[in-house]
């Protein structure tokens, strides 16, 4: 951008071939370039390794390890030059930082099969851990420009400190039994205990269960007259539960910050904006599902459908804390939601043959959901919400309200009268009579209204009784040409009372379609 802001009359170099520095409060975006040092090195290691160890014919041990560790360092220096006009200074930033991960697995594999059925089991704990380390000094003031580490500035002006640690681990132990007979008939069950140290002592573990049913039904005898056209069908019920510990690592224990202000040399304490809560839990989604899976064709057609259901409970989300607590927010586990959909995709190969391909994919989905419960059944608006599109517009989180549901005032368009503006306080329009025109200047004292009328009438008849003005959000009396907005409780004023439901953000429906066509090695596609 300071190339852009620079007018081109102004010089880069000196007659002597210095660069310029500042000419008007503008860089010289060729000495940032050159003078300035902004260097970044990263390093990576990861080390896998696997240990199988058949214990007996149909049981395997298995033993995994991940570990991957990244180290960067950034180091920046602006010299006096080009750091700001008067040339008195200089300045310098040198920021580390370090992540270590690993993930360790230990877990017994037993298979068996007996004629036509086949039996799968496995048994296993995980462990995994990652650490963050940061660490950012900044200062000005170096002595030597070519010294440009932190260790040359002098150290009584070090502009800015920060160091920050986290650390975020999870343990599970796991089960899953698989049975099928001749692949037609098929059972699976899992369970999962995972234990996240992102939640309090009393609510780190989670307990997840899932198990699922699939009927092959196209192996049946019946279909087998069928088996030219139906070249496989399935129909398939799943139940599955699934925690959610996406949260900063410490939100449920008390937090202080180090640093920030200083007063006389010394670092001061504060606590985060953020509230602890040590009673948060995870978030769980349990989701039911129902499918068929058919293919024709010898499977160049092919269609599936599924219906699910999807309840999440103790939904994780950041609520704002009243301005007097002195904190931002708090995270809490709100309230329960619903999604339910449908989901069709059809896929086919129109054109199969040795050099060219044609294949041709399509899917639509309808999903509503809904707010089950909340906490103590209070709504709440919420500034934009995840998943849901609208910027920063705002939404109203209610008990049996939808999801995404936009939250404010009704714009009915221009308001087109003057003298008309006079209405009985059921809202019917009185007619005005004998009028007389001003020409008001909005803001100003004179002339409230451009126009005046002698009497007003109702129906052909004389009125005398209450009349009532359309108004608009700062009191003022509605005059031609100004924005109506809808007075929903009828109380004659636009404010907080008259916001409700006025849209919702989720789409009807989702479609797509992918083309793909493949000739010999070249391939084009394209998405609708």
């Amino acid at each position: 951008r300071p190339v852009f802001d620079r007018p081109s009359s102004y010089l880069i170099y000196y007659p002597n071939g210095t660069l310029t520095s500042f000419i008007n409060n503008k860089r010289n975006p060729i000495a940032n370039a050159l003078l300035e040092v902004n260097t970044r090195e990263d390093y990576k290691a990861q080390f896998v390794s696997t240990l199988n160890y058949d214990i007996l014919k149909n049981l395997r041990f298995t033993a995994a390890l991940n570990t991957q560790l990244d180290n960067g360092q950034r180091v920046f220096f602006s010299p006096r030059y080009v750091t700001n006009q008067n040339g008195d200074n200089n300045a310098a930033t040198n920021a580390t930082s370090k992540r270590f991960y690993y993930e360790g697995q230990a877990y017994l594999n037993y298979n068996k099969s007996i004629k036509d059925n086949n039996f799968a089991a496995t048994l296993g704990v995980s462990r995994d851990r990652v650490r963050f380390d940061d660490i950012t000094l900044s200062g000005t003031n170096f002595v030597l420009e070519n010294v440009n580490t932190i260790t040359g500035s002098n150290i009584s002006v070090l502009s800015a400190q920060r160091v920050s640690a986290s650390a975020v681990s999870t343990g599970s132990y796991f089960a899953r039994a698989n049975y099928n007979y001749k692949s037609k008939y098929i059972l699976q069950g899992v369970y999962r205990n995972d234990a996240s140290s992102r939640f309090g002592v009393d609510n780190r573990a989670g307990n997840f269960l899932a198990g699922s049913a699939a009927w092959r039904f196209s192996d049946e005898k019946i279909f087998s007259s069928l088996k030219k056209i139906l070249y496989d069908g399935k129909l398939r019920f799943s139940y599955g539960s699934l925690g959610n510990d996406a949260i900063s690592p410490y939100e449920s224990i008390p937090r202080v910050e180090i640093g920030g202000n200083s007063y006389n040399g010394v670092s001061g304490i504060s606590t985060t904006p953020t509230f602890s809560n040590t009673a948060l839990k995870w978030e769980t989604t349990i989701t039911k599902n129902l499918g068929l899976d058919l293919s024709f064709l010898k499977g160049r057609l092919s269609l599936t459908v599924d219906a699910y259901l999807r309840d999440t409970q103790d939904l994780l989300y950041d609520r704002q804390m009243p301005k007097e607590t002195g904190y931002n927010t708090i995270k809490v586990n709100v309230g329960n939601i619903q999604n339910k959909g449908l989901e069709f995709a059809v896929s086919g190969s129109p054109v199969a043959s040795k050099n060219f391909n044609w294949t041709v994919n399509a899917n639509v989905s309808i999903e509503r959901g809904r707010i089950k419960s909340l906490y103590n059944g209070e709504q709440f608006i919420a500034v934009g919400l995840g998943g849901v599109s609208g910027g920063n517009a705002n939404y109203l989180v209610r008990e049996g309200g939808k999801i995404g549901d936009f939250y404010g005032w009704k714009n009915l368009g221009v308001y087109e009268y003057d003298a008309s503006n006079a209405y009985t306080p059921d809202g019917r329009r009185l007619t005005p009579v004998g009028i007389t025109v001003k020409y008001p200047v909005r803001g100003t004292a004179a002339d409230p209204v451009a126009s005046t009328a002698s009497y007003y009438e109702l129906d052909g008849q004389r009125y005398a009784g209450t009349i009532v003005q359309k108004k608009n959000s700062d009191g003022a009396v509605l005059l031609g040409g100004d924005t109506e907005w809808e007075d929903t409780n009828n109380d004659g004023f636009i404010n907080e009372g008259d916001r409700h439901v006025i849209g919702n953000a989720q789409p009807d429906f989702y479609l797509g379609f992918v083309n793909n066509f493949t000739y010999k090695n070249l391939s084009l596609s394209f998405i609708i």
